[in-house]
């Protein structure tokens, strides 16, 4: 406790700005040690910023122009108007992904093109040799690193080796790299039966999930794993749930 005590005083006495040095001074992970913190009203200009992560962070009304960071660092943090220019539309990491209910939902992936190409290197591995350790085949995997649209089974097997990789890793500057795995990198979309396909936010694909429960009760004696739904389907019962949800619907919904 006296030293972790002393840790603290020593990040308040420092003179350096860098967050990255201060972090580092925090003697913790500092991939981590931003998130959920206020940063807002920050001049954070010009700083290199690679290797952290901002989670739920408050940057708002900070100045971080010419600040270099990992593509996706500030995807999931409090910003204001004038700072969407640092984000992008991938909001889902590779552990997001790897979790994600598959048998429940049926999703597709893209993950940030190039990003597969970046971090490949230190598997120490070619595009053939990774797709036969991750059980795939080389046109997913080419798929994948392109950004095109795959099966989220195929995306689930490229991180599940990636991180099984990852988790012995003894060079520094390979653990550097392999961090930019839990920054958000992939997007979920819907769709693709003929036509195209649409992003879907995590906090859409937490609603379809709790519709998807809802209209479980209402089917007795099926289970999750039963079946698979769709978005679409879902998006059916969307009014019915808001209503239970209010409760403003008694009885059970209509049945099958």
């Amino acid at each position: 406790m006296i030293s972790q005590f002393e840790d603290v005083v020593a990040i308040l006495k420092a003179s350096s700005t860098s967050l990255v040095e201060l972090a580092k001074m925090s003697k913790r992970d500092i991939f981590r040690f931003y998130n959920g913190c206020d940063l807002s009203g920050l001049d954070l200009t010009g700083q290199q910023l690679f290797g952290l992560n901002f989670d739920k962070a408050d940057i708002r009304f900070s100045n971080l122009a010419n600040a270099e960071y990992d593509p996706g660092a500030f995807n999931k943090s409090k910003i204001d108007s004038s700072q969407k220019w640092m984000v992008d539309e991938y909001e889902f990491s590779a552990d997001d992904v790897i979790s994600f209910l598959r048998d429940e939902l049926l999703m597709f992936v893209k993950i940030r093109p190039g990003f597969i190409d970046y971090i490949l290197p230190v598997s120490r591995m070619n595009y053939a040799q990774f797709s036969k350790a991750a059980g795939i085949s080389t046109n997913a995997l080419r798929k994948a690193r392109n950004g095109e649209v795959v099966a989220i089974d195929t995306a689930q097997a490229i991180f599940f080796k990636f991180k099984q990789i990852f988790a012995n890793l003894d060079d520094p500057a390979d653990r550097a790299t392999s961090k930019n795995i839990d920054h958000p990198c992939c997007m979920l979309v819907i769709g693709g039966q003929n036509g195209e396909f649409e992003r879907v936010s995590p906090s859409r694909v937490e609603r379809l999930l709790e519709i998807r429960r809802y209209r479980l009760t209402q089917r007795g004696g099926h289970r999750a794993s039963d079946f698979r739904d769709t978005a679409l389907y879902l998006s059916y019962f969307e009014e019915e749930y808001s209503l239970w949800e209010a409760g403003q619907l008694s009885g059970d919904a209509e049945e099958f």
